[in-house]
């Protein structure tokens, strides 16, 4: 359908809801008079003549939401949609049930964000996708918009580092009952979203969740960078809640030895079963991702594995070796060699 079709539509149906409005509600007889001479002009794309006469109406007859939705349609078939949202948002305030006012603000609402936006404007994008979901009823009377505008304020959000802002639209969104099939792509990626939005939050726990749910969504999808990522996020997550908990054993008093703080923390590392396969698999999908390498490194470390250790700090050293912390990586492995070397002289 074409946008010149799509403006002819709405302008007809502005023009039959205006005679039915009238009907019933006692016009003056000269503001109808003048109304009906714009829609003549209306029709005939006369839009100064129609809008010389709907604000001629409008004097005599001011709280006359149609005319107002009469008078954006014009702007509308103008292409002035900022004037065509400030007689919308009248009409509303004039009569809150005119649902075709309604539907036809939410959807300028969201061209205006989306101008923005493709101006790089994301504060002003965001002010109107927030406007589009304070129109009373928006998620039933524009779902379609209603959804997009939800998922594209979280996806802004992120972008601008306001993760709590873009997790409060982004759990919305993926709570709109059918939108996992109606928008299945979007639905993916708002829980991969939501998943990092927690990581800097600091809900590990909560990230997984998301993060989980993600992979599990794009199984058939196995080398997408977003795949890999989420299995780094995932094992690096649960990496740091074991670092929580090493940390607690460490300042045990109840546990004097040093050797026996070693290995109940290599115990609780083995039980992890959340880390290994998980860094793992965004190596094998991403094998630049150093940090992937650093935390199967340590990972190791935890468990006393130090011969799996050596192997990924050295594996580190040949990948990267114009990395800022190469010659961290060098010591770390003289580190390893030398407890290796004096645990097989203890033997």
């Amino acid at each position: 359908m074409t946008k010149k079709i799509i403006i002819l539509l709405v302008v007809t149906f502005f023009l039959v809801q205006g005679i039915a409005f009238s009907a019933g509600n006692e016009v003056p007889k000269k503001a109808l008079k003048l109304e009906k001479k714009g829609d003549k002009a209306l029709q005939k794309s006369e839009f100064d003549k129609a809008m010389e006469y709907y604000n001629e109406a409008l004097k005599i007859y001011t709280e006359n939401d149609q005319i107002h939705c009469k008078i954006a349609s014009v702007f509308t078939a103008q292409k002035n949609d900022i004037e065509a949202v400030n007689h919308l948002e009248k009409a509303l305030e004039i009569n809150p049930e005119n649902q075709m006012a309604g539907k036809t603000l939410i959807q300028k609402y969201f061209i205006l964000g989306n101008e923005q936006l493709r101006q790089n404007k994301t504060d002003k994008a965001n002010e109107y996708y927030l406007k589009l979901l304070g129109v009373s009823g928006a998620e039933n009377l524009g779902k379609e918009f209603y959804s997009k505008a939800l998922y594209q304020l979280g996806v802004n959000c992120y972008i601008i580092k306001k993760y709590e802002k873009s997790n409060e639209h982004l759990l919305k969104f993926v709570k709109i009952p059918g939108i996992e099939t109606d928008s299945a792509k979007f639905f993916s990626i708002a829980h991969y979203l939501i998943g990092m939005n927690f990581v800097q939050l600091q809900d590990l726990k909560k990230s997984d969740e998301y993060l989980l749910k993600f992979l599990e969504m794009n199984k058939e999808d196995s080398s997408s960078q977003f795949v890999a990522i989420a299995n780094f996020i995932i094992g690096s997550n649960n990496y740091e809640l074991l670092e929580k908990e090493a940390k607690k054993i460490e300042v045990d008093a109840s546990i004097k030895k040093v050797r026996d703080k070693k290995i109940k923390i290599a115990e609780l590392a083995k039980e992890t079963k959340d880390i290994e396969p998980y860094l793992k698999k965004a190596i094998e999908i991403k094998p630049d991702l150093e940090d992937a390498y650093k935390y199967l490194g340590n990972y190791y470390m935890r468990c006393q594995n130090k011969e799996e250790a050596l192997k990924i700090y050295k594996l580190l050293i040949e990948k990267f070796p114009n990395s800022p912390q190469a010659s961290t990586y060098k010591k770390i492995v003289e580190d390893i060699e030398k407890i290796i070397s004096e645990e097989k002289k203890d033997k």
